[in-house]
């Protein structure tokens, strides 16, 4: 990336490292990118957000096998381990409500204190983090591209991309150790966010060394016909013996020790990386070639599209994201990201790479899940085994950050042109920042959000949802299995009975996602050839009790039934499987 030459002055490029805030400064900057962040989750995403049924479910079921026992999801493979074993924990001794909060508190604190450690490290000032942060999120809150998202509920992902937002901030500060640590934590809490980010990091230090090179390189040739002499420990203006360039290469060279800190920070990266990145390797590891191609096939092709296929991403969000980028190379153009900070602009255009890669490899004459398995060729067999990676994830949830970034280092720079130009008193300038912050914040707030009702069910049918759940966690045994409505939304949350296969609870492993689609497939064939008397009776019952081994079926437009429900309100029916006999209806 050319640059023009630096602006009259550059604000955000950051004063010297005395001249920063204090560290009381830094934390109540994280404390309001807290708040902030918990009235976005709170205000877009009411509890249960639109994934913790699914995440925070397992997480109990992981240190209470007595939980919701025979159920076909809670038993599958668990991809995130480690966030599965700490919020296991807390599932124990809080309800699933409670455990929700507590770990979206958590989770956003890590995520506003990485946050700020990174921003501070790219823009000069207290108020960075917290203006940033507001654009940040008003970005975010006008979509993503393939789904992925930052601040919403709790997930492994969340925790993850905090310890992330740690690690880049210190490789910007040159901190090895401490940033070997951090991505660790990042790998092991969520490894396909945490690896994704491991290789931003190597392209982005890789190509920081090339262009490091270039440069001592064009020095060199620019010395080359100057007088030749030996160098001494005046040059380095130091007399210490560690820091003589006559050192180089011994034990005493400042760049012996910079390699010994590199070593241990990729130590520990691999180190803490384990207790979650093993587990999923041995995941991937055991599925034959078949199975994993089925596999890759519903999942790419179906049930995750709207994540993993490009061709299944709406046309504005390639716009939406066409400008992000644009605004972040602007920014990259016009000095924002300059001297050390390129570290950070070359880990987002690796991110970008990585996406557009994604793009490549996904292009097609239609997407995936159009064409049937047994036309797909084995270039399209290639393709659904990368895309099973999220190339996407990555740059769609740094494409807002860096833009963000970009917006507030091109508008403080020019208002720091406006001040000295003697514009309106300096005490002006909090106060109109401080309203700006307010109202991109609140206007975030304010745009439309899918995610506020997550079950897509009306007032009236949720009450009734809710009423049905309660009664069957009072009323029917703790060990019943359940075949309940194609759209169910959080039954283990509210019921806390098991699922005989719900749409939304895939399984991640290829074992278990093929067995998914056959569950969703027997419901199907089920309810169709039943319905050839316009009528569910007895042995329509007794056929599905056979086919699932469930005790109960829970229906909402399922019927006519010839047959009695043991319990009904205005938009369910709740039919007893087990115990069918021959003579009479169930009871």
């Amino acid at each position: 990336m050319i640059e023009p030459g630096p602006p009259p002055a550059t604000p955000h490029d950051g004063p010297p490292a005395a001249a920063r805030p204090a560290w009381r400064g830094a934390a109540v900057a994280a404390a309001i990118v807290l708040a902030m962040f918990c009235a976005f989750s709170a205000v877009r995403s009411p509890v249960p957000g639109v994934n913790e049924p699914h995440f925070l479910a397992k997480a109990k079921r992981y240190w209470d096998p007595a939980w919701c026992p025979g159920d076909f999801y809670l038993d599958s493979a668990n991809a995130h381990q480690v966030f599965f074993q700490a919020m296991g924990l807390v599932a124990q001794v809080l309800p699933l409500d409670a455990t929700a909060w507590v770990g979206r508190v958590a989770a956003l604190a890590l995520l506003a204190g990485g946050w700020t450690a990174l921003v501070r490290r790219l823009l000069q000032g207290a108020w960075a983090a917290v203006w940033t942060g507001a654009v940040f999120l008003f970005f975010a809150a006008l979509g993503n591209l393939s789904g992925e998202w930052l601040v919403g509920g709790v997930e492994a992902k969340v925790f993850s991309y905090a310890f992330v937002f740690f690690a880049l901030a210190m490789l910007i500060g040159r901190r090895w150790i401490a940033a070997g640590a951090s991505g660790g934590l990042a790998i092991a809490l969520h490894p396909v966010v945490g690896m994704w980010s491991a290789l931003a990091a190597f392209f982005a230090l890789a190509v920081e060394l090339g262009v490091g090179r270039i440069a001592n390189t064009s020095a060199a040739v620019g010395q080359a016909f100057q007088p030749a002499r030996e160098p001494s420990c005046a040059d380095t203006g130091r007399a210490d013996k560690d820091v003589c360039p006559t050192n180089i290469g011994r034990i005493g060279d400042p760049s012996y020790g910079r390699s010994i800190r590199v070593a241990l920070g990729v130590a520990l990266l691999v180190l803490f990386s384990l207790p979650g990145l093993w587990p999923a390797l041995a995941m991937l590891g055991e599925d034959d070639e078949p199975l994993r191609r089925a596999a890759g096939y519903i999942q790419v092709g179906h049930r995750l599209a709207h994540h993993l296929d490009p061709l299944t991403f709406p046309p504005w969000s390639w716009l939406g994201y066409a400008a992000l980028t644009a605004v972040w190379i602007a920014g990259w153009w016009w000095g924002v990201f300059r001297s050390e900070k390129r570290v950070f602009a070359w880990f987002v255009l690796a991110a970008l790479v990585f996406a557009l890669g994604g793009l490549a490899i996904g292009l097609r004459a239609e997407p995936l899940g159009q064409t049937p398995f047994a036309e797909l060729s084995p270039l399209d067999f290639l393709r659904i085994r990368l895309l099973r990676f999220y190339p996407f994830r990555l740059y769609d949830a740094l494409a807002p950050l860096a833009a963000a970034v970009a917006v507030v280092g091109l508008t403080e720079w020019t208002l720091s042109r406006i001040r000295g130009a003697q514009g309106p008193p300096r005490r002006v300038w909090p106060v109109a920042k401080g309203v700006a912050i307010g109202a991109i914040f609140l206007t975030a707030l304010a745009l439309p959000a899918a995610d506020r009702n997550p079950s897509r069910y009306s007032e009236r049918r949720m009450a009734d949802w809710r009423e049905m759940c309660r009664w069957i966690d009072a009323e029917t045994p703790a060990d019943a299995e359940f075949v309940t409505p194609d759209e169910s939304w959080a039954f283990h949350w509210y019921a806390e009975r098991a699922e005989y296969v719900s749409y939304k609870n895939c399984p991640q492993d290829a074992p278990g996602i093929v067995e998914w689609n056959r569950r969703i497939q027997a419901i199907h064939d089920w309810a169709t050839r039943r319905y050839d008397d316009r009528r569910y009776d007895l042995e329509d019952l007794r056929a599905l009790r056979a086919a699932t081994g469930a005790a109960y079926l829970l229906a909402d437009r399922l019927g006519p039934m010839t047959v009695a429900p043991v319990h009904a309100n205005g938009s369910y029916r709740l039919y007893r499987l087990d115990g069918l006999l021959a003579d009479k209806t169930p009871q």
